[in-house]
């Protein structure tokens, strides 16, 4: 079969895809995303309904907001901006919806049964966009700007052996999230870097906690994880470092923050406008080495980590950075990632930013907070060891 029927019959599958997830989604219940309370206690890896108390709202006039939750650190602007009121004050009340895939959920999203959601730049999105879903991205989320959260780690047996860079990597079999995935874009990068290419080493997909299991019984040689989970094995002995992304894409636009168009215009912008506001009070807050034991209280109890592995996270280069103004950078995404879709004809076409990116509910945010200024020195991360 030539190029072009490949790619056909790849884009017929991606197409199908989709309309099997707004088929099933429109089915019944199972599968509609199934909502969590609000904050994690003690007693309990989920949210609860002890959620942070309003300061100008009453409790009982909240509107609330459907948001996709995976428990990981880069999350922890919005789980300060829940516990510290910021949703609350701009009568916001957030139901959280637990999915270990939030690409899962796009289809679902699109008929606005899920407001906000949170995915990384990749061919899964960009698909959705030119399937005709109604999402899109409306601000930053993390950037790979001195520091990630992600690293590709390989198995401490192997590393003993003398497997520690990428160049030692020809032949092993190494777990990715998915095709298409950021994760694949990397994995092509690296192995690009010392002449290899996907095809000279094995490729299985998995999430990010099976692929710490898969390590611990030896089932693959490396893959990328995600952090607290990194951290984790590293110090539990499962794993050593080989590279960690931020080295890989220095200041790539990893991930946005996703609107359904429903909610984005819901009550004229009104609440998309406050949700974004009071995300960016909860990065700035983040971000602020003054709030340093705060936020690592918080991330701690939603992330269910215990602190000290959080503590010995905070500050270098496996600790998440998003942009203070929620920018979204998509001058990167069209020059790198979106480049690379193309070429390996993971997408048909890269849509432009406009139909893919809405920056009215970030202005308009913006306007409320007020901008303030860009400060990164790379030279004051340290490396996770």
């Amino acid at each position: 079969m030539n190029r072009q029927g490949r790619f056909a019959v790849r884009s017929a599958v991606l197409t199908l895809l989709m309309i099997l997830v707004l088929i099933v989604s429109a089915c019944g219940q199972a599968a509609t995303p199934q909502a969590v309370p609000s904050q994690p206690t003690e007693a309990s890896a989920q949210p609860t309904q002890a959620s942070a108390q309003p300061t100008e709202a009453a409790a009982g006039d909240l509107t609330t907001v459907t948001m996709a939750y995976v428990p990981i650190v880069a999350l922890g602007p919005l789980y300060l901006a829940d516990e510290l009121g910021y949703f609350a004050k701009r009568g916001i009340k957030n139901e959280y919806t637990t999915n270990a895939n939030p690409y899962d959920l796009l289809g679902v999203q699109s008929q606005g049964k899920l407001d906000a959601n949170i995915v990384g730049t990749s061919a899964a999105f960009f698909n959705a966009i030119n399937s005709g879903l109604k999402v899109r991205a409306v601000s930053d989320r993390m950037q790979y700007r001195c520091s990630s959260d992600n690293m590709l780690i390989v198995r401490s047996s192997l590393y003993d052996e003398g497997v520690k860079t990428p160049a030692d990597l020809k032949g092993k079999k190494i777990a990715i999230i998915a095709r298409g995935s950021g994760t694949e874009y990397w994995l092509s990068l690296i192995l690009s870097k010392e002449n290899m290419k996907l095809s000279d080493v094995e490729i299985v997909t998995l999430s990010y906690p099976d692929t710490v299991n898969a390590l611990k019984t030896g089932a693959i040689d490396a893959g990328f994880v995600a952090e607290p989970l990194t951290v984790q094995a590293i110090r539990d002995g499962t794993a050593k470092r080989i590279i960690a992304m931020h080295q890989v894409l220095p200041g790539q636009q990893l991930g946005e923050m996703i609107f359904s168009q429903e909610f984005t215009a819901r009550d004229g912008g009104k609440w998309a406008q406050a949700w974004l506001a009071a995300w960016l009070e909860g990065v700035r807050y983040y971000l602020d080495p003054a709030n340093k034991e705060r936020v690592i209280q918080t991330v701690s109890k939603w992330t269910r980590v215990d602190e000290g592995i959080i503590r010995e996270l905070y500050g270098t280069d496996q600790w998440p950075w998003m942009n203070p103004n929620g920018d979204l950078d998509t001058e990167y995404i069209a020059a790198n990632d979106g480049k690379w879709m193309l070429e390996n004809k993971l997408i048909e076409k890269l849509p432009p930013a406009s139909e893919y990116y809405n920056d009215g509910p970030l202005k308009a945010a913006q306007n409320e907070l007020g901008r303030v200024e860009v400060k990164r020195d790379c030279a004051s991360v340290p490396p996770l060891q």
